[in-house]
């Protein structure tokens, strides 16, 4: 069903949302139901898979929106884990993440602006 993580038969299931990193000249797309993140040339080809759940270090969950931040980085909005997660996008690891679950006012009910 669209799990394929091969460059030359790139496979999606759900692609939530496509981002331009401007200065990389790459596109940053969210493949939710993968639970994965997809670095692209600007004419489609895949350059790598980033925070695939299967990598213990890199996990993400449900990825529905990205930004890319033009640093490198992107903020990724996780609905799985309940967070917003900064990424590198040339590693794909987690460089820090904010929000969990819960029912009460969250991290953010008194700050009024992200950390």
């Amino acid at each position: 069903m669209g799990a394929d993580a091969s460059a030359e038969h790139v496979q999606m299931e759900r692609p939530q949302v496509i981002e331009i990193d401007e200065k990389n000249r790459e596109l940053v797309i969210t493949d939710t139901r993968n639970h994965r993140i997809g670095r692209f040339t600007l004419d489609g080809k895949l350059i790598a898979w980033l925070a695939h759940q299967k990598h213990q270090d890199r996990q993400v969950s449900v990825p529905m929106d990205a930004l890319a931040d033009g640093d490198g980085t992107a903020l990724v909005v996780e609905f799985g884990n309940n967070r917003l997660n900064r990424v590198d996008l040339a590693t794909g690891k987690s460089l820090g993440t904010i929000g969990r679950a819960g029912r009460e006012p969250g991290e953010f009910a008194n700050r009024g602006q992200l950390p």
